[in-house]
């Protein structure tokens, strides 16, 4: 058995939709693998360890793009580079779960930006929700020399993307601008461009954050020394970047606690690159969602999520969620076809977070949306990838929307946070008493 050890635990996969046959895919199972994590824990673990053993795979096939297939004298692309985390692990066609990763060939899927920091952060949740991040002493998590195994080829393709993508030494990951290969990230058909992006790079900040914790569980001194240094001048790059303030006049500017802006889609500096984001500060999330501080400034991510809430959800109208893409007038993006369109995985990681965030007008808000849009629709258990605010839909049964289940781990998180605080106030006056 790869990664785990022989006979530790079988495999499992989850195919990414009815229309998009591959197993696994790392960018859409970090949405919509919550219900494994929280439901049957041993298959997440089963899932990661096999797309941690697909770092170190590689596949020297090269393949034509189906992205830039009507362009003369396309250059194929190698399926699998070695250090790559894996965007998936097959496809029916293949034999899945143990053919060679990446079945997806719309782009070069070896340069996503967003695949290296998605693996460190899964395996971030898997060892928080078993109760880990309590230091090298403490048990809890994941057994350590397991914990071992899984880091050292996360850690291993940040590291590999670093050294590959980071050609100005600011600590962050460059987008490519090859138009033969097609967008680096998720967002297939929405190319990002510049020095970072709010999705990619907030995710890659995340990780680092996320990995250095894991580091210091394993006392992997170096790593997480590596790790910080590398953190504490991206984010400083990232905020310089991206941040985009509406209110220069507002409560922040008289030295608040409050901001108004968001952060930019990417900065590239054109006018596609100014719009307002869903996910643009989904890595702030998934460290919220395992009680991780976060990197970015609370206000300036509370003030992001605002803006998701009254630019791309507004934008959205009756067809329900967040449009990935909102101008700062509160419209649709049409730079690219994904901009424009909702996607419910999204929107309810969002929602999630903004419950976090102490946001519950706005979450549930959110929320119940992304519910009509699908249930009133005629679309109930064939939740889409995508839809757009004219009705059409795309891919159906859709792997990522599992991320609705991110709702209920934000209401145990809060659960447990009133429960907390009322055992502080019980204690604190019976010490009273005393």
């Amino acid at each position: 058995r790869r990664g785990l050890g022989s006979g530790t635990m079988g495999r499992f996969g989850l195919l990414e939709s009815f229309d998009a046959p591959v197993y696994n895919a790392l960018d859409v199972h970090f949405y919509g693998s919550w219900p494994l994590a929280m439901l049957w824990p041993g298959l997440d673990l089963a899932v990661l360890a096999d797309l941690v053993a697909g770092v170190d795979s590689e596949d020297e096939e090269e393949r034509p793009l189906m992205w830039n297939a009507g362009l003369a004298g396309r250059a194929p692309k190698r399926r699998k580079v070695r250090g790559s985390a894996p965007r998936d692990l097959g496809a029916p066609f293949d034999a899945p779960l143990t053919s060679s990763p990446n079945a997806f060939d719309l782009t070069d899927v070896n340069a996503w930006k967003d695949l290296a920091p998605k693996l460190m952060l899964t395996l971030a949740r898997a060892h928080a929700m078993r109760g880990g991040f309590r230091g090298p002493h403490d048990p809890g998590g994941i057994p350590r020399d397991v914990l071992a195994r899984l880091f050292r080829p996360c850690y291993e393709s940040l590291a590999a993307q670093l050294r590959r993508f980071d050609r100005n030494g600011d600590g962050l990951i460059e987008h490519d601008d090859d138009e033969g290969a097609g967008p680096d990230h998720s967002f297939v058909a929405w190319r990002a461009r510049g020095n970072t992006s709010a999705y990619a790079g907030g995710l890659w900040l995340a990780a680092l954050r996320a990995g250095a914790g894991l580091a210091m569980d394993l006392n992997e001194t170096d790593a997480r020394e590596s790790l910080e240094r590398t953190l504490r001048a991206a984010a400083v790059a990232h905020d310089e970047a991206l941040w985009f303030q509406t209110d220069a006049g507002g409560d922040e500017a008289a030295g608040g606690d409050e901001a108004a802006g968001y952060y930019r889609f990417d900065a590239s500096g054109q006018e596609g690159g100014n719009v307002s984001s869903a996910a643009q500060v989904m890595g702030e999330w998934a460290l919220a969602a395992i009680g991780a501080p976060g990197v970015l400034p609370a206000r300036k991510v509370r003030a992001a999520l605002a803006s998701v809430a009254r630019l791309n959800a507004a934008a959205a109208g009756d067809a329900g969620g967040a449009v990935n893409g909102a101008t700062q007038a509160g419209t649709v993006d049409t730079s690219g076809p994904h901009s424009a369109e909702v996607w419910p995985g999204v929107s309810y990681a969002v929602a999630s977070h903004m419950l976090l965030a102490g946001m519950d007008d706005e979450g549930w808000e959110l929320a119940r949306g992304v519910a009509a849009g699908t249930y009133e629709r005629g679309l109930a258990f064939r939740t889409p990838e995508a839809w757009d605010v004219s009705g059409g839909f795309r891919s159906a049964m859709s792997h990522r929307a599992g991320s609705v289940w991110a709702i209920e781990h934000a209401l145990t998180m809060m659960h447990r946070r009133e429960v907390a605080a009322w055992e502080k106030v019980g204690r604190g006056r019976v010490k009273d008493e005393l």
